[in-house]
Order: structure tokens, then sequence, then C-alpha cells
């Protein structure tokens, strides 16, 4: 199957202390039998993590179920929630991983990959990755 296991944790305390924020929505809850995350989801691909100041962090993840989706991770001063990409007509086709995720701002933010057709996508977010619209032309 294209699920990849893997669990988000979060290390605070210089590292001592961690918390299971998110893990692969295939297996939970029983693939993972000590891992109780705080966040469901229903990432079957993770994708880049990306650290920006001291209290943000995006994780991309990609799920190739029918309502296929990205999902964009976010901690900003200690609260973990997500926010999902639905693909629709102002999102590129079907972006498949792998791909880029950088962040210009703290709010600028661009997630760069390729479409299910082989071309490559460029999305932008101006309010910190909680919604993203696409720059690549449609036709």
């Amino acid at each position: 199957m294209s699920q990849t296991g893997f669990v988000l944790w979060h290390g605070t305390a210089n590292g001592t202390q961690w918390t299971a924020i998110t893990d692969e929505a295939y297996w939970s809850p029983t693939g993972y039998p000590s891992v109780h995350p705080m966040v469901s989801s229903s990432i079957m691909q993770p994708g880049d993590l990306l650290a920006t100041g001291q209290h943000t962090v995006y994780l991309t993840g990609w799920n190739s179920n029918p309502s296929s989706h990205w999902v964009i991770f976010t901690n900003h001063l200690g609260r973990w929630t997500s926010h999902d990409i639905p693909i629709g007509p102002t999102t590129p086709d079907f972006f498949m991983p792998p791909t880029m995720l950088s962040f210009s701002t703290s709010t600028t933010g661009f997630l760069a990959g390729q479409t299910e057709l082989d071309k490559g996508s460029i999305m932008e977010s101006n309010d910190g990755g909680a919604t993203w619209h696409s720059l690549t032309s449609t036709g």
C-alpha cells in the first residue's frame, strides 16, 4: 500500500519531554498502541517539516483518498492545529509527493510540487498556512 508509517513528536524541556502530535491515519489507533496523538489527521504520506521562528512548525502531508487534499499542521504558541487544502478549481490537480515547503516571512509561504499530470505547480499562503491559492497557470 502507499502509506508511510510515521509519528510527529513535539519535544519540550530541552528535549526531555515528548508529546505525540499526530500519526499516520491508516494505522491509528492500533498500529502504535503506546502512541496517543493530540491531533487526528488523514495524512497517508508525510511531507516537509519546517520550523519558522521559535513557536511555529509546519508539517505537510498527503491524503490520496477520493477526497484528496493536503494537510498543514501548525504549532503556534504551543497550540497544534491542522488545515486541509482541498483539491479543487483553485488548487493544483493532485499534488504528488515529494514537495518543497518554504516561508519567506511568518505569514507568506510557498508549497511547490508536481501534479498527477507531471506538471510543476506552486501554491502560496499569505496567512501563515491557514489558506492557500495556486500561483500556477491553469491554461
